[in-house]
């Protein structure tokens, strides 16, 4: 589980590996938050993404996201 609330809200998850998240895992992103999955990295989710207010979804040129759960992107995604 990934997990960024308030206290996260400008933070960035800059990825170069894995992010997995499984059947009941939330991976959240705060009201300025970005994800950014760079060279090598992949995102495997099970469970929630979600971002709000301008939070991005940012998956660069050749990763993969496999994606079997939910995903909510209100704003920029």
């Amino acid at each position: 589980i990934y997990l960024e609330g308030d206290a996260g809200v400008t933070g960035d998850i800059v990825n170069s590996g894995t992010i997995t998240s499984g059947t009941m895992g939330i991976l959240l992103l705060g009201s300025s938050g970005s994800l950014q999955n760079s060279v090598g990295g992949s995102i495997i989710n099970s469970g929630t993404i979600n971002s709000d207010g301008s939070g991005m979804f940012l998956n660069m040129n050749g990763q993969n996201v496999i994606h079997n759960g939910s995903m909510t992107v209100v704003g920029r995604g």
